[in-house]
């Protein structure tokens, strides 16, 4: 399995997947900074060269009417995709998709028909952006909210086991189930 590497300028490179419809064409990138716009890994893939006679379609469409499109969940075969920009950094597309081991991007032409579901286009804020109706300058908290309450005595059924993670050992911390945090 392969996991984006972390580099050194406080960026993520990543190995990314083109595949092209209608072609058994599979091409693979690696160590593409999150900063690289689509449209940039689209021209040197597109560019003439002997074994691409089977993309000649989408060398000679503009590259801007291309259809990108990667799957929300690459867990879930039903999941919606999300229609790409090609002139967005892939970085700030890849957020909030599920990727497993590495992104999976489908190259359409601007004629050809795809039958799986488009998530619709949500306008989506940045951390410093306001809505536009955003009438307050009250500053949001920053960090994740969580419930925290008091466990009284009686309240669980008596098999249940309350661990402080403080003061237990390695023996208790073996009965503890993993949590997902979203």
């Amino acid at each position: 399995m392969q996991f984006p590497n972390i580099c050194q300028k406080n960026c993520i490179s990543w190995t990314l997947e083109w595949r092209f419809n209608s072609t058994d064409i599979v091409l693979t990138d690696h160590e593409i900074d999150e900063h690289a716009t689509l449209l940039s890994l689209l021209e040197k893939h597109l560019s003439p060269g002997p074994w691409k006679d089977q993309l000649t379609q989408y060398r000679n469409t503009e590259l801007r009417d291309l259809k990108l499109f990667i799957q929300k969940s690459a867990k879930e075969s039903e999941s919606p995709y999300r229609q790409l920009n090609v002139e967005e950094p892939l970085g700030k597309q890849l957020r909030g998709t599920l990727i497993v081991e590495y992104p999976t991007i489908n190259v359409f032409l601007p004629s050809d028909n795809f039958d799986f579901e488009v998530e619709k286009t949500v306008n989506k804020l940045t951390k410093d952006e306001k809505p536009p109706d955003s009438t307050t300058d009250v500053p949001r908290p920053e960090g994740t909210e969580f419930h925290e309450e008091e466990i009284e005595e009686g309240e669980f059924a008596p098999d249940t086991q309350v661990i402080d993670l403080k003061d237990s050992g390695a023996s208790q911390t073996n009965n503890l189930a993993l949590v997902k945090i979203a």
